[in-house]
């Protein structure tokens, strides 16, 4: 199955004001791709509105990913671990700053928390 992205935020799918086309978009999607935010608050509204629709098997890729605050901004870093912590996801690969996370647990639809 290939793997279809949607992208958002700088692209111009809008996270906060457009919440109810999430689950559509994600439905949609056989992966879902999160755009790096300079702000905390825009990473985390990007990452509730798009991860729980994730289907078990499906991809949360999420870009900027750097662990070290000194090679970069702490906002995707953030996503990544909440994602990994939740149990929820796995990393499946890891390019340079790009993570692409594998949904293994959880029920779609659900918001994505620690155990």
């Amino acid at each position: 199955m290939p793997l279809r992205l949607v992208r958002l935020g700088a692209v111009g799918l809008a996270y906060q004001s457009h919440l109810p086309h999430y689950r559509h978009l994600a439905a949609a999607a056989g992966a879902i791709a999160t755009v790096a935010f300079v702000c905390e608050a825009a990473a985390v509204a990007d990452f509730d509105g798009w991860a729980k629709w994730v289907s078990i098997g499906g991809a949360l890729v999420i870009h900027d990913v750097f662990p070290d605050p000194r090679d970069g901004g702490q906002a995707p870093y953030h996503i990544y671990r909440r994602a990994v912590d939740s149990g929820q996801f796995i990393e499946a690969s890891a390019t340079g700053s790009l993570r692409v996370l594998e949904r293994v647990e959880g029920q779609p639809g659900h918001d994505v928390s620690a155990p």
